[in-house]
């Protein structure tokens, strides 16, 4: 019985050592992004997403079922996606040389209700509402 239960210790700690290295691999940017000034080398989704996954996976270690093992790595993996979150209201993409994309969506994002990537990069660069509506108008037009 020992065995199982050292067995189940090791792969759980090395679980929660992928979950929080996954989560906090766009870190490994940081450098770029603070000399650049610009977020164009991370993907916005998905440091959302790690964040999002961490956040809600530590509601469930404290709230739901009250276990460090859940809590600890994924209250690390939300901290390290707050800190990208971060650096995305702080720097902009465009800055970069990164433009809108001007290309009409696919059939499957159009389908599932996806913004095209210009009305993100909007909201992400401070763009006014006005500019803002003018790109949906825009993007709209391309839509067949």
């Amino acid at each position: 019985m020992y065995e199982v239960e050292a067995a189940l210790q090791i792969i759980g700690s090395l679980g929660a050592f992928a979950s929080v290295s996954l989560m906090a691999s766009p870190l490994a940017s940081i450098a770029r992004v603070l000399r650049e000034r610009s977020v164009a080398c991370m993907n916005f989704n998905l440091t959302l997403c790690a964040f999002m996954n961490g956040a809600l996976w530590t509601f469930q270690g404290i709230v739901l079922t009250p276990d460090p093992a859940i809590w600890v790595p994924n209250i690390l993996g939300a901290t390290a996606g707050l800190v990208q979150l971060s650096l995305f209201a702080l720097f902009d993409s465009e800055k970069a040389g990164d433009p809108p994309s001007r290309e009409a969506p696919s059939a499957a994002s159009r389908s599932a209700g996806l913004a095209p990537t210009g009305v993100i990069r909007s909201v992400r660069s401070r763009k006014s509402p006005a500019e803002s509506v003018a790109m949906d108008k825009q993007w709209q037009s391309q839509v067949p």
